[in-house]
């Protein structure tokens, strides 16, 4: 009996640190919005709002080279200097509105980024 409680206990630690491994660098994406304290109720409370912003800091936009013939004139340009491959859009603080795509200017960059709205990134999702 005491064998079965100590591969069990040591099953469900394995477990639990793989999903750790694996979602650290969602939670450190998600960091840029919510808290500690926010983060852990989202897990408890709302599985599927936290499922949209994690969803959303990794697909809900895309990414482009700006054409010099277009020019970017007309778009806002967000404050941004990193690396273009490992953008997130919650630390921009750009966040999605319920039907309108919204497009800016990564600084100096030579890129921009299209925010979807909300309702594009659901049905990426399949919702």
């Amino acid at each position: 009996m005491r064998y079965l409680v100590i591969v069990a206990f040591l099953a469900t630690a394995s477990v639990s640190s793989d999903v750790s491994a694996q979602t650290s660098e969602q939670i450190a994406r998600l960091k840029s919005k919510f808290n500690e304290k926010e983060l852990a109720s989202l897990q408890e409370e709302s599985p599927a709002e936290l499922a949209f912003w994690d969803f959303y800091s990794q697909k809900g936009f895309v990414v482009y080279k700006i054409d010099d013939t277009k020019g970017s004139s007309d778009l806002t340009t967000v404050d941004f200097s990193g690396d273009i491959a490992s953008i997130n859009p919650l630390e921009l603080g750009l966040e999605p509105k319920e039907t309108e795509v919204q497009t800016y200017l990564l600084g100096a960059s030579g890129h921009g980024i299209m925010i979807l709205s909300k309702k594009k990134i659901l049905a990426k999702m399949g919702r």
